[in-house]
């Protein structure tokens, strides 16, 4: 019984927080020669089985060649509601052995495959996505076929024979607008009789070719087409379908929503042609095809393995081995030599060697010194692969010259990017070591081992108070042996750390105006600092001043009688913001304006009577004062469209009265004592 009163509680929670869903019919139609067909649907999946079982009716207005509608009234062309049909309508239906409209059913009348040993919660939260998923399966499978569509409720027929000199609107409405689980809101469709001319179309469709596929791709803006079906030929004359299910690519695993192009890979036989045609498949169940023909042929881009070379130096013989790629399809090599570890100055063999070599024996030169050898494999393709890179020096004691040419720069992440020249009168190095320092007169420490290119790039940190970094390199050769320093290269840290906050150290409130006094900063790379103001009671800061040195502002843009509060931030050379200064409030002295208006008074037939001239300034309201006895003390308040107040009285107004003036920015008059 407990069981029961919880799951009672929870399911007239979750049905009254349903009562709020609203969902709109959204729909489309298309022109034939005979009919119209219509499809709709509904914009949330929480009533979507409320639209299907209560149905929908379909009203419709004619529009002649000049917009005029032919009936004032709208025409009801449905007798019964449009929903979905019964199981057992399916069952005794043509249709009993479509797949599409098999799927339909299932999704409609399935039953539900949910776990029983899961708490109440849960079973309601994997309803919701029952729901959610049979919404979708519905709606997918009625827009592939049009039988599907029908037996869903999601389609109709309107026989008729379509004039493409008038317009045709339809209104789909809710049998019931208001039910269970909410409320439907009824949609609006409209359809030109000039369509029916109207073939449309569509363009885009490229082939990419890969290994061991070729990739159709095609735009998504191309046509709102449901699904398509991807047909191939190897003449160009007989197409076959490929895909016995459509493709949907907006569900495919190999289509991103990033990409403005859907894609469909075909796996194939490398160099081999093929041809391929795209057919879409509208909300109509229609299938129509792409204007192009497109030829793709997979090639092979996969390059052989990459050989490992060994060297023996015998005097001034140099001998080459290394163990043939596995690959089948090996063309040659080819035989490269190089200053750098890449070895791409030149071949050292201008021939290709044969696909069967494994070793070659060379001489080096009286005058040789050093120099990088590589071996480059190449396939039938073309692909190629490059081995490992074998260093041949002579021994010597000669140093190296130092390196040139030394440039960089330190990014905001703090990577250092440095790059130099290759001295062309040296021979091969081994490579270039890295040195750096904060102070170019501190000693330098090496970061690196032997670098073989004439790049390099590394970190360092930049929250420190050393705006600068010093880089040497040096040369190193095949024995070793190592240059003098470079020229020393120097780079600016980036700034990441931001100024100090400003302090404002005192005011001076004068009446002509607030003079603001704020701390120098001790920052080296001290830009400017900025004033802000707002009124005390307003959030919005306003921009009042900047100032690269100066430590003190007169702000003159004041009215009297009101708080205003300041704050400063100091900025520096690289754009970063202080911290904002401590604010300070200040009221301003009261001063209120100059008002010409005065207040005058009568005494006639038991009655007072004043007068005031209107303000030159804008008024929000007045405030009489009366004297009954104990002074002028708050009495009325008048609007500010008035300049006249009546009373019976005992007695002249001259002293007993007086007015003070409210004006719109909240300042006030003096008294103005009635004369």
């Amino acid at each position: 019984m407990k069981k029961l009163l919880v799951f009672l509680v929870l399911y007239s929670s979750f049905s009254f927080a349903q009562t709020g869903v609203e969902g709109n019919i959204i729909g489309l139609g298309k022109p034939y020669k005979d009919k119209i067909v219509l499809r709709w649907n509904v914009t949330n999946y929480q009533v979507f089985k409320q639209m299907l079982k209560d149905g929908v009716h379909i009203e419709r207005i004619i529009l002649n060649k000049s917009g005029e509608p032919e009936n004032k009234n709208w025409q009801k062309i449905t007798t019964e509601p449009v929903k979905a049909w019964t199981l057992e309508q399916i069952k005794n239906s043509r249709f009993n052995s479509d797949t599409a409209v098999a799927v339909v059913a299932e999704g409609l009348y399935g039953k539900n495959a949910l776990p029983e040993k899961v708490s109440l919660i849960e079973q309601l939260k994997l309803q919701d996505i029952d729901m959610q998923n049979r919404h979708m399966m519905v709606s997918l499978y009625a827009a592939l076929s049009k039988d599907a569509a029908i037996v869903a409720g999601l389609g109709y027929e309107d026989k008729l024979n379509v004039d493409t000199t008038k317009s045709y609107v339809y209104r789909i409405v809710p049998t019931i607008p208001i039910g269970l689980p909410g409320t439907l809101h009824p949609c609006f469709i409209y359809v030109t009789g000039r369509d029916l001319n109207y073939i449309p179309k569509f363009f885009g469709l490229t082939t990419k070719n890969g290994d061991g596929y070729i990739s159709l791709n095609w735009p998504k803006s191309e046509g709102k087409f449901t699904g398509y079906y991807v047909e191939r030929s190897t003449d160009n004359q007989t197409f076959k379908r490929l895909n016995a299910q459509i493709y949907i690519p907006e569900t495919a695993e190999d289509t991103t929503s990033q990409n403005d192009f859907y894609s469909y890979y075909d796996s194939v036989e490398n160099y081999k042609k093929y041809y391929y045609k795209l057919i879409g498949v509208n909300s109509f169940g229609e299938q129509i095809a792409f204007d192009e023909t497109v030829r793709g042929m997979a090639e092979d881009l996969t390059p052989p393995a990459s050989p490992m070379v060994f060297s023996k130096k015998e005097g001034k013989k140099v001998i080459l081995n290394w163990t043939k790629p596995e690959e089948k399809d090996i063309k040659g090599y080819f035989l490269l030599k190089g200053k750098r570890y890449t070895a791409d100055d030149g071949l050292l063999v201008p021939d290709m060697l044969p696909p069967t070599t494994i070793t070659y024996t060379f001489n080096l030169p009286e005058n040789f010194r050093s120099s990088y050898y590589r071996l480059m494999a190449v396939d039938t393709a073309g692909n190629t692969s490059l081995s490992n890179s074998i260093y041949i020096y002579e021994p010597d004691l000669m140093p190296p010259a130092p390196p040139s040419g030394l440039s960089g720069h330190i990014d905001t992440s703090g990577r250092v990017h440095l790059k130099w020249s290759m001295d062309q009168k040296e021979d091969a190095l081994r490579g270039y070591k890295i040195f750096i320092a904060n102070q170019g007169d501190h000693t330098y420490s090496a970061i690196s081992d032997i670098v073989p290119d004439t790049s390099y790039t590394f970190s360092v940190t930049t929250q420190t108070l050393t705006k600068k970094l010093f880089v040497k390199i040096v040369a190193v050769d095949g024995n070793f042996n190592h240059s003098d320093y470079s020229k020393p290269l120097v780079l600016n840290r980036p700034d990441m750390i931001p100024p100090p906050k400003p302090v404002i150290l005192d005011y001076v409130n004068t009446t002509s105006g607030i003079v603001i006094n704020w701390s120098k900063s001790s920052s080296e790379d001290h830009k400017e600092f900025i004033l802000y103001k707002k009124v005390y009671d307003e959030t919005k800061w306003v921009e009042i001043h900047r100032s690269p040195k100066s430590s003190t502002y007169t702000d003159k843009d004041l009215k009297s009688g009101i708080s205003y509060t300041y704050t400063l931030r100091a900025v520096d050379s690289s754009g970063l913001y202080s911290e904002y200064a401590h604010p300070i409030t200040i009221r301003t002295s009261y001063s209120p304006p100059k008002e010409s208006s005065s207040l005058t008074g009568t005494f006639t037939g038991g009655k007072v009577q004043l007068k005031w001239s209107t303000s030159t300034n804008p008024v929000a309201f007045y405030i009489l004062y009366k004297d009954s006895g104990q002074g002028l003390t708050l009495y009325k308040s008048l609007p500010a469209t008035t300049n006249t107040f009546e009373e019976p009285g005992k007695a002249g107004p001259k002293g007993k009265y007086a007015l003070k003036i409210k004006y719109l920015d909240d300042q006030e008059s003096d008294l103005l004592i009635c004369k």
